[in-house]
């Protein structure tokens, strides 16, 4: 079967089945609407709560608390210390190994 005949074949189907066509045009365009609804809806909520983290500063600090008070390691913690010395320091505070 030639190109120009498989053409003029699948046209003429498209013809005679009007409201087939229309429909499954119809859900194809709702289908990539929401599709890319969905994705811009999701890089914008990360990016929502990434600069959040970020304002607050979650995503750069590190607090040791003790277990029976509560209170925050901050006395023990030195910051001209390396990250690997201050945590056996804090651990050595709370009573770990």
């Amino acid at each position: 079967m030639k190109f120009y005949s498989a053409l003029s074949f699948a046209l003429k189907n498209l013809r005679r089945r009007k409201l087939r066509t229309v429909l499954t045009v119809f859900a194809i365009l709702i289908g990539t609407t929401l599709i890319s609804s969905m994705v811009s809806l999701g890089v914008g909520l990360q990016q929502i709560v990434v600069k959040g983290l970020k304002s607050t500063g979650e995503l750069t600090d590190i607090n040791v608390y003790q277990k029976e008070t509560g209170k925050a390691l901050d006395a023990v913690f030195n910051p001209s210390l390396s990250l690997e010395q201050n945590v056996k320091r804090c651990l050595q505070y709370i009573g770990g190994r």
